[in-house]
């Protein structure tokens, strides 16, 4: 992983192995996110239109690999808290008497009736029975846009409020979904292929409702989540990026037959286990994941980790 700079045929032939899973037809019009290089592009006839750059999942929540279609842009989108986030990070929060619930403007439903989580006996509820969202607002985890096409890995593209996480050369820091620094340049691409509207209708529609609005696509256009490490560039020059979740080695591995040596990841899309455990300290999410890409893992209360509100504002920007 850390001799990016050498080209070798192993290399070469584990790109060429992953190039073979692709769809037989990308599409004259697609989205083409690329993990190990951070970036997102949009193609159109075999051309780069438009290049972003992008946040993917870290070591523990990986951004999965698949092709899909885009079907919905949505503008002040509501973040709805996945299951994980609920029993991992929510539940022992709550359990504790936390206030930072409120704080954060989160929601919580059950039986589509509004719950206040202090009326809850935590001690005996299951979080997972409720639903619980973030409405749409300046603060909300998923910023202004979100680009979906729904898979069973849960997970899209979309905005972000930490901004400044897109400075780093590794951009591994959020929880699978792939948050996108310019999001609105995104969608004005898209939808000009898509509806032919101009940028001003982008950001009059996004403008017109401070709540959640939707945009059907009338086409689906293609989107295709890969992960190369050794790629041609327009002008033909080879380029060779980090193995940052280590793919690319498991497939040379595999192409020699070295199958007992292939490390294996968790199963993400597993049921998340719900267990009413103990947990000291104050009512701070930060120790479960710390307050930046750094924070501490260790599931034990850190008087020097960021409080609740610091986790939302430099770490979650989204998920």
């Amino acid at each position: 992983m850390n001799d990016i700079e050498t080209p070798s045929p192993e290399r070469l032939l584990a790109n060429m192995e992953m190039w073979r899973w692709m769809p037989d037809d990308l599409g004259d019009f697609y989205v083409w996110v690329n993990i190990p290089e951070f970036l997102v592009r949009v193609v159109k006839n075999g051309e780069i239109i438009h290049e972003e750059r992008i946040i993917t999942g870290d070591m523990t929540n990986q951004t999965p690999i698949f092709s899909d279609v885009v079907e919905t842009i949505y503008f002040n989108p509501r973040w709805n808290v996945p299951q994980s986030i609920k029993v991992l990070e929510l539940y022992p929060s709550l359990a504790r008497g936390g206030g930072s619930f409120q704080r954060q403007g989160l929601r919580m439903m059950r039986n589509g009736k509004y719950v206040d989580p202090r009326s809850v006996d935590w001690s005996r509820a299951d979080i997972r029975n409720y639903d619980i969202y973030q409405p749409s607002g300046p603060g909300n985890a998923l910023g202004i846009v979100k680009f979906t096409f729904p898979n069973k890995h849960a997970v899209y593209l979309h905005d972000t409020p930490t901004k400044n996480l897109f400075d780093a050369e590794v951009r591994t820091f959020s929880h699978g979904c792939m948050r996108v620094r310019n999001p609105m340049r995104l969608a004005e691409v898209l939808l000009e292929q898509d509806k032919g509207w101009s940028p001003d209708q982008v950001h009059q529609t996004q403008q017109s409702d401070p709540d959640e609005v939707a945009v059907p696509l009338s086409g689906k256009i293609p989107v295709h989540i890969t992960y190369f490490t050794d790629l041609v560039g327009e002008d033909g020059t080879e380029r060779l990026v980090k193995d940052v979740y280590g793919h690319e080695q498991r497939v040379k591995l595999a192409l020699a037959g070295k199958f007992d040596q292939i490390a294996k990841g968790r199963d993400h899309l597993a049921p998340v286990k719900f267990s009413r455990v103990q947990y000291d300290g104050p009512d701070d999410w930060g120790f479960f994941f710390g307050g930046g890409p750094n924070g501490n893992q260790k599931r034990r209360y850190n008087p020097n980790n960021s409080s609740l509100n610091d986790f939302f504002n430099n770490m979650f920007g989204g998920f």
